[in-house]
């Protein structure tokens, strides 16, 4: 197991300039504290350069988790972590609530966007 993490820790290190020491490819964030109790992540990492995204935003009411596959690069994943979550918030917020037809509405906008970016 160990010498597979140290392989696979070799092409972050090239793609990045540091000693990995075999976990560059790993990490994670401590507990945080949620209305309804500790969260925490962890990742890891099988490409030399990371393309999958994600989030968790918490509140007293909800908690959002988002996690994006990168498949081939990361442009499309980064871009829907930085604009779903507000097209999502923009309109539960104008229909008073979160439903499924704000959560097409939001998916629909972000894809709207990428491809007017793309």
């Amino acid at each position: 197991m160990m010498m597979m993490l140290r392989s696979l820790s070799r092409p972050l290190e090239r793609c990045l300039g540091v000693r990995a020491g075999g976990d560059a490819l790993m990490w994670h964030a401590d507990l945080k504290p949620h209305a309804s109790g500790d969260f925490s992540i962890a990742v890891v990492q099988a490409n030399n350069c990371l393309e999958d995204q994600s989030q968790v935003f918490t509140s007293p009411f909800a908690t959002y988790v988002g996690v994006y596959d990168g498949h081939g690069g990361p442009e499309a994943s980064r871009f829907v972590n930085k604009h779903l979550f507000p097209f999502l918030h923009k309109f539960a917020t104008e229909q008073g609530g979160l439903s499924a037809d704000v959560i097409k509405k939001a998916f629909n906008a972000t894809e709207e966007e990428f491809l007017l970016k793309s």
